[in-house]
């Protein structure tokens, strides 16, 4: 939860609630600033409570991953298979999406983190530009993944 527009999390709250509930033994698991822990539940909803009325700006919030994603300032190189690993250059990340210009088309793709991190799988794209994984991806049993 941000406390304005700079950013800043807001810390002063005085309960927390996970559908209504107080003291559920994983709510640390919202506050704790580790990306790979989570809350789980069929529905979620997620109540601050402050001593005062206060102004919020917005929300800060992570997708369940296991670490595979693009992290700010951590840097990224993407490669393209053509026989050999074809590197299209190496970029900082600052923000969670990577912008790679005139990119070949119909080709596998590999990004590394050069940072961080060893788990990486080849992806392809579709014609409408979809992302999707070999081995990994329901676009798998789809007959335009051959024909890409």
């Amino acid at each position: 939860m941000l406390d304005d527009k700079k950013g800043q999390v807001a810390k002063d709250w005085n309960k927390l609630l996970i559908n209504n509930e107080e003291g559920s033994d994983d709510y640390t698991n919202l506050i704790d600033d580790n990306q790979l822990s989570f809350v789980e539940r069929k529905f979620l909803s997620v109540t601050y409570a402050f001593n005062k009325p206060k102004e919020i700006f917005g929300f800060e919030i992570q997708a369940r991953n296991d670490g595979n994603h693009i992290d700010v300032g951590d840097n990224y190189e993407l490669h393209y298979w053509d026989k050999k690993w074809v590197s299209l250059g190496e970029k900082k990340a600052d923000d969670t999406v990577l912008v790679y210009d005139a990119i070949p088309k119909s080709m596998l793709y590999l990004l590394k983190n050069n940072s961080k991190g060893k788990e990486e799988f080849v992806f392809k794209f579709d014609e409408e530009g979809n992302q999707f994984w070999v081995g990994c991806s329901e676009y798998e049993n789809d007959k335009s993944f051959y024909n890409l």
